[in-house]
């Protein structure tokens, strides 16, 4: 009993995290509030290709609170995914860094 209990209540957090992350994603094309436009210019570059280009597919958007960027197949087949920042990528207006995933100041 405690067990499902357990897993219901994962199941419940992990819903609620997948939505608070989709609901702050900003596109790859609207400006990274925090970065200069050529700081941002070269994390759109490296997105791009780590998504896979070559590949087909796309740096899509960017979730600087959690740290996590999409990436879109380009055409028809419009499957996604999601990938964690580097640790140490800005991510905030007070010089917070990404860090296992979240955005931190640094110490």
């Amino acid at each position: 009993m405690k067990l499902a209990a357990g897993v219901i209540i994962v199941a419940l957090l992990l819903l609620i995290l997948e939505e608070d992350i989709s609901s702050k994603f900003i596109a790859s094309g609207d400006e990274f509030p925090h970065m200069k436009s050529s700081a941002a210019k070269r994390l759109r570059s490296q997105l791009n290709k780590r998504c896979g280009y070559s590949r087909g597919f796309s740096f899509a958007e960017i979730n600087f609170s959690t740290c996590r960027y999409k990436c879109t197949h380009i055409g028809t087949n419009q499957d996604t995914y999601t990938r964690t920042l580097d640790e140490k990528t800005p991510c905030g207006s007070q010089n917070q860094k990404c860090q296992r995933g979240h955005c931190v100041a640094e110490v």
